[in-house]
């Protein structure tokens, strides 16, 4: 037996409620958009985490040179800090926003 709990409320574990008044609940929540699929919070949660990891990964090669440069271990240990909490900041606005789409020119009315 499913077990799917929603703002909604809809718990199919609940005797009151029969299956097919349940699936049609459940249905309707789901085009309201209170309820989410599981494919696609799998798909969402392996997007983040790939992208955590890409941003994370990156660092070494954009610290690499500047690293190199500095001659005390407490500069480096600045660099890193800086580095690692700019790449959280960033982290922190996923996902991206969208870029808003360009206006859509008026045709030119033809006298």
């Amino acid at each position: 037996m499913f077990r799917l709990v929603s703002r909604a409320g809809l718990e199919p574990a609940d005797s009151s409620l029969r299956i097919g008044e349940w699936r049609l609940r459940r249905e309707a929540a789901e085009r309201e958009g209170e309820l989410l699929r599981k494919d696609d919070v799998q798909e969402a949660a392996h997007d983040m985490i790939m992208t955590i990891r890409e941003t994370l990964m990156g660092i070494p090669a954009q610290l690499q040179d500047r690293l190199a440069g500095l001659s005390s271990a407490p500069a480096c240990g600045e660099l890193l800090e800086e580095e690692i909490r700019h790449a959280l900041t960033k982290l922190s606005e996923y996902p991206p926003k969208k870029p808003k789409a360009p206006a859509r020119r008026r045709k030119a009315r033809s006298k």
